[in-house]
């Protein structure tokens, strides 16, 4: 399950890379805080109470990516199925447990601190 992370080396660039392909959300404090989040997702992995609620919210099961057979996990692989899931995941565990940076695009902007008061 874990080669799935791809690691991007961070450059000084503008351009963000997602600490996992596929992710959809931008954890907060990347690239400083990027081990302190890997390990809350690896720890995240391991909690049956967070496992569940991210099965319940998602209909996919984190656990199943450890727990399979050398054919399903090579079915997996080929369809795609694993990236999905550890994306998914990695952003359950920003979004609920980490928290999302200030630039990330599924921020909902402030609407009140854009209008000037009447």
């Amino acid at each position: 399950m874990f080669e799935l992370f791809m690691f991007s080396k961070n450059t000084m660039s503008d351009e963000y890379k997602p600490p996992v392909a596929g992710m959809k959300t931008r954890p907060y404090g990347l690239p400083m805080m990027f081990d302190a989040w890997f390990g809350c997702v690896l720890w995240a992995t391991s909690n049956a109470e967070v496992t569940q609620e991210f099965t319940k919210q998602t209909g996919m099961k984190i656990e199943m990516l450890v727990k399979r057979s050398g054919l399903e996990a090579a079915i997996d692989k080929a369809t795609g199925y694993d990236a999905a899931v550890v994306a998914a995941f990695c952003d359950f565990v920003t979004t609920n447990m980490w928290g999302l940076d200030e630039d990330d695009d599924l921020t909902p902007p402030d609407a009140s601190a854009a209008t000037p008061p009447a």
